[in-house]
């Protein structure tokens, strides 16, 4: 059984980062805002 994703488009790829980002600043603030993090907010590694 696997699990098959859709490539992001670069728009939408950059919306949801700039978007995981946003919650992770206002959640935890600006130290917390890290590429693993935002990564692992996505659902991406």
């Amino acid at each position: 059984m696997s699990i098959e994703r859709r490539r992001l488009s670069p728009e939408e790829s950059r919306a949801s980062a700039l978007e995981a980002a946003s919650a992770i600043l206002i959640e935890a603030g600006p130290q917390a805002v890290t590429l693993k993090a935002v990564a692992a907010r996505m659902g991406r590694t």
